[in-house]
């Protein structure tokens, strides 16, 4: 039943999500059985769900729900319980705070500053500023060897050569990282707080 699942999982956002949305499904853990030889009585499937819309994030959880269900059903399984925990709110910057930092940025730091595009990574950043109704910036900052980065990017092969966050090959270079990484929150900081702060 896991292992039918991941695939059907699989199947939700190439056929039942519009193109021009953008979501994404991942098995991150299966566990089930102590030994090879006895067949597992359960199996516990944990999934990230990434979406930036709340309408198509609950049309996956209605399919996760309808597949898990069925699969059970198919196989005279008791009916699945499906937890939905760990939920997070899409992070949208604020574009006049955004603009406000970036131009900090621009004067302050040494580095490049680039306007990244919307990706679908899981972060929990936005839930105090939205609770408070605050307008906020998520900024990332590089962790790699710029010119080993800029290689690789040249060569296309950036992304295979060098592991992203929540990864457990990901090493970024302690330096000039730490000190790029102070030098943005000072900057930021004082472009709110500083002389000419509001």
């Amino acid at each position: 039943m896991a292992a039918s699942l991941v695939l059907r999982f699989q199947t939700i956002v190439s056929r039942e999500i519009d193109p021009r949305a953008t979501a994404v499904i991942s098995v991150g853990a299966i566990h089930a059985g102590t030994k090879s030889n006895i067949i597992p009585s359960e199996a516990v499937l944990d999934l990230t769900v990434r979406t930036y819309d709340n309408d198509v994030r609950n049309q996956i959880l209605d399919s996760i729900r309808r597949k898990a269900a069925a699969e059970a059903s198919a196989v005279g399984a008791p009916p699945p319980e499906v937890v939905v925990y760990g939920s997070l709110p899409v992070t949208v910057n604020d574009r006049d705070a955004t603009l406000r930092v970036k131009a900090a940025f621009e004067a302050g730091l040494v580095a490049g500053v680039i306007m990244a595009e919307p990706f679908s990574g899981s972060e929990d950043f936005s839930v105090l500023p939205d609770a408070f109704g605050a307008p906020y910036v998520y900024w990332g900052v590089g962790g790699y060897d710029a010119a080993a980065w800029a290689d690789a990017e040249a060569r296309g092969t950036a992304h295979l050569e060098f592991a992203a966050p929540h990864s457990s090959t990901f090493v970024p270079v302690p330096q000039p990282t730490l000190d790029t990484g102070v030098s943005a929150l000072v900057t930021a900081t004082m472009a709110w707080l500083g002389r000419g702060g509001a």
